[in-house]
């Protein structure tokens, strides 16, 4: 619980520690590419989520907390090796991110993020689920014929 009439401050405070945070993921996520099996990455990744989630829910910004949450219980399932580190999941990770460098400075003007948080939220949610529903790097798309429709 923040102290009455320091709220101005620690939210002041959560930014700096979010920018740091989301930085750090995104740089974290990026290597994560390219060394899938690697278990300090993923629990670099995942103590950045965590701690993310943490300051979010002290501050009172429960959109950022959620996406956040959900990020570390796939980040859990990578951990554990429930799961593989494939590229989708890697992309559905660093959507998240970008979107909460996106969602951050909006709730912290005022704005209402709980649809954006949700929908950044099912997205995670649905690869924890289904992890069929990981989309595929693009490179790995069929190619069909120009105009074709699917």
């Amino acid at each position: 619980m923040i102290p009455a009439g320091h709220e101005e401050q620690f939210r002041a405070m959560f930014a700096q520690e979010a920018d740091q945070r989301l930085a750090s993921l995104s740089r974290h996520l990026l290597a994560l590419e390219e060394a899938s099996g690697d278990d300090e990455l993923i629990a670099s990744v995942f103590r950045d989520a965590h701690n993310l989630k943490g300051v979010a829910a002290v501050v009172g910004l429960d959109d950022v907390a959620r996406v956040a949450h959900a990020m570390e219980d796939l980040l859990e399932r990578l951990r554990s090796k429930e799961r593989l580190v494939t590229p989708g999941v890697v992309d559905v990770l660093l959507a998240a991110t970008d979107g909460l460098v996106v969602m951050i400075p909006a709730v912290l003007a005022g704005e209402d993020q709980s649809a954006a948080a949700e929908a950044l939220e099912h997205r995670i949610r649905l690869v924890v689920e289904h992890p069929e529903a990981a989309p595929a790097p693009a490179a790995e798309a069929p190619a069909g014929p120009a105009g074709a429709a699917p």
